[in-house]
């Protein structure tokens, strides 16, 4: 016989088990229940009212928790591995330091969760509802964060590549030292996004929003930039070498020194940006390029592209 106990010692229930493998507990009222290091691989959980419970150190790899209310639920530490956590209900859950490797959370809400230090490697969290969580110096390689909110979510020094962030909202967001080469975010929203010294190599931004984002000394280098929103935004020193900015729109941008060698700039529109010591040589340009006033591009080293009838 198990018994079952909240964190202040009361019985929630008794099942004849030896440990919780494969355990049914599924729709179960059992809020601040006591799992602390507990044993629940493959156990089911989904619908279970599971609020303020204690599963630090468990191991509930390949469990179900599908729909579950697991808000303010502790997982420091957890393995949860493979598990199914879809549509599951984890506002403010602890989940730092937690092994989520695989790990389904499809429209779950970790709204103002932590998820700090935590390995969400190759984890599906498409549609998921993160605003204001803690993710920094997390691991989201190859993650799939696709229509994910993620308003004033914080990634400080997060490593995130290959990540997919298709129609993401990140405004506001902290990326600073962020690790994200190769990752996708097509489309994505990062109006007011904080990027300090991100990492993002090789990634795609194809028609991403980044209006007023503050990217002083990230690297873009060799990213993918067609078509992207990037008004006003600051680029001290930012990299977009080979970068492409084919249509992107740049008026009222911050270049002090950013370096924009060998980028494409075709039909880029640079009205009004400030590109004192940027450095633009190689650069492809055509007639559909707008320059500031004060930027002669054949003396910049630029190499122009004739239009195509």
């Amino acid at each position: 016989m198990l018994a079952i106990k909240s964190q202040n010692g009361a019985l929630l229930l008794e099942i004849t088990a030896e440990n919780l493998l494969y355990a049914d507990l599924s729709g179960k009222e059992l809020p601040n229940a006591e799992f602390c290091h507990s044993v629940l691989f493959n156990a089911n959980l989904s619908g279970a009212n599971l609020a303020n419970a204690n599963f630090r150190g468990a191991n509930l790899s390949n469990s179900s928790l599908q729909a579950a209310n697991l808000s303010k639920a502790i997982f420091k530490g957890a393995k949860l591995e493979g598990a199914n956590l879809s549509g599951a209900m984890l506002e403010k859950a602890n989940l730092s330091t937690a092994h989520c490797v695989k790990a389904n959370f499809a429209d779950a809400n970790l709204r103002l969760a932590d998820l700090s230090q935590s390995d969400f490697g190759q984890a599906n969290l498409e549609r998921a509802y993160l605003e204001m969580a803690e993710l920094w110096e997390g691991k989201f390689a190859h993650a799939n964060f696709t229509e994910a909110h993620l308003v004033k979510a914080n990634f400080l020094k997060a490593q995130a590549q290959s990540a997919k962030f298709i129609n993401a909202n990140l405004d506001k967001a902290d990326l600073e030292m962020a690790q994200m080469g190769w990752a996708d975010l097509t489309q994505a929203s990062l109006q007011g996004a904080l990027m300090r010294n991100a990492k993002l190599p090789s990634a795609i931004l194809r028609q991403a929003n980044l209006q007023q984002a503050n990217l002083n000394q990230a690297q873009f280098t060799e990213a993918n930039l067609s078509g992207a929103c990037l008004q006003g935004v600051k680029a001290f020193q930012t990299n977009f070498s080979q970068a492409n900015l084919k249509d992107a729109d740049l008026s009222r941008a911050s270049l002090q020194g950013c370096i924009l060698s060998l980028a494409n700039l075709e039909n880029t529109n640079l009205k009004g940006a400030d590109l004192q010591g940027a450095i633009l040589k190689g650069a492809k340009y055509n007639d559909n390029t707008v320059f500031p006033s004060d930027i002669k591009p054949e003396q910049q080293g630029l190499i122009y592209v004739k239009l195509i009838d």
